[in-house]
């Protein structure tokens, strides 16, 4: 073994951590709130958001409620907004802030004319609550008002 294939350059998958679009479209998956979701898994290792929520999708049902279980389980084990290790989530902005700013959710334009989607006005087959949308994409997602 060489000291080169010793100290790796690549960041391992536990340093990809999940953002506030990655909550978002999580929360849309299993049909809640997105700021339960962002409490329990913003800034956590994306692998275990993903097994997080594999395991929400195996116990769905009435009796089972992902918006009371997330962070129960994030709070009980000191994670997402529990946690007392330095992460990127601190700096990211939560969702009951103004406006985000940056590009489209659709197609990455940078424009400065962003259609926020809310309740009622899409489809809510392509895009999620909360996206921004350049007026093309807003146009061909059937964003009305």
């Amino acid at each position: 073994m060489t000291q080169e294939s010793v100290d790796q350059t690549r960041p391992s998958t536990r340093a990809i951590t999940a953002d506030e679009a990655l909550c978002r479209r999580i929360a849309g998956f299993l049909f809640c709130e997105p700021a339960p979701i962002m409490d329990a898994f913003l800034g956590e290792p994306i692998t275990e958001v993903m097994a997080m929520t594999r395991w929400c999708v195996e116990r769905e049902g009435p009796d089972f409620d992902p918006e009371r279980v997330l962070p129960a389980w994030a709070a009980k084990r000191g994670r997402g907004r529990w946690s007392d290790r330095p992460t990127e989530a601190a700096r990211i902005v939560r969702a009951e802030a103004p406006a985000r700013g940056g590009g489209c959710d659709g197609c990455g334009d940078q424009s400065r004319d962003l259609i926020v989607l809310h309740e009622g006005n899409h489809d809510n087959l392509t895009h999620f609550d909360g996206d921004q949308l350049c007026p093309k994409c807003a146009d061909g997602a059937g964003v009305s008002g």
